[in-house]
């Protein structure tokens, strides 16, 4: 898994000449993010602020270029294992509360970039169905499973689809 994200990340640090900048990664940005998941340099706890305000500035950036392409959908994806993966429960809580209108926006990018991406879809699709518990809605959970079921199921792979649907579904019991 260490491999899938160190090749991510410097795959969205190459862009092309074509490529707006925005859009993609600087070479620094992509070292941020593998140094959040490692960390590599919080060893000493003396510039953690400086750090949790850098990382916070680079989310923020990432969230608001995610509908650009499927990359960039990627990338928020990858903030999204992240803070899974850290534990980073203020980043978490604002995942949990912005990712089904990511989704509602654009399905289809959503669901493309899940399908390019495939190693997020376990913290991604348990984000989405988290959503209604952190907004008080369980109630809308089963609603919300039936009407996009179809979609989920013809946009991605079959063994794609069965995990999102399984991390989603795992909020209404």
């Amino acid at each position: 898994m260490r491999i899938f994200i160190l090749l991510f990340c410097l795959s969205a640090s190459s862009a092309s000449a074509s490529e707006t900048k925005l859009t993609h990664l600087s070479e620094a940005e992509a070292f941020l993010l593998v140094d959040k998941i490692l960390q590599l340099t919080e060893q000493d706890g003396s510039n953690a602020l400086a750090k949790y305000k850098e990382w916070e500035s680079q989310y923020i950036k990432i969230r608001s270029n995610a509908h650009r392409d499927v990359k960039s959908m990627g990338l928020y994806f990858f903030i999204v294992w992240i803070s899974d993966a850290r534990t980073s429960v203020h980043t978490k809580e604002e995942i949990g509360f912005e990712i089904r209108g990511f989704y509602e926006k654009d399905k289809e990018l959503f669901l493309a970039a899940l399908n390019k991406y495939q190693g997020f879809i376990e913290p991604v699709c348990d984000q989405l169905g988290g959503h209604f518990n952190l907004v008080g809605k369980d109630d809308e959970l089963l609603e919300f499973i039936s009407q996009n079921t179809p979609l989920i199921e013809e946009k991605l792979y079959k063994p794609y689809a069965e995990r999102c649907l399984n991390e989603i579904s795992k909020h209404g019991t």
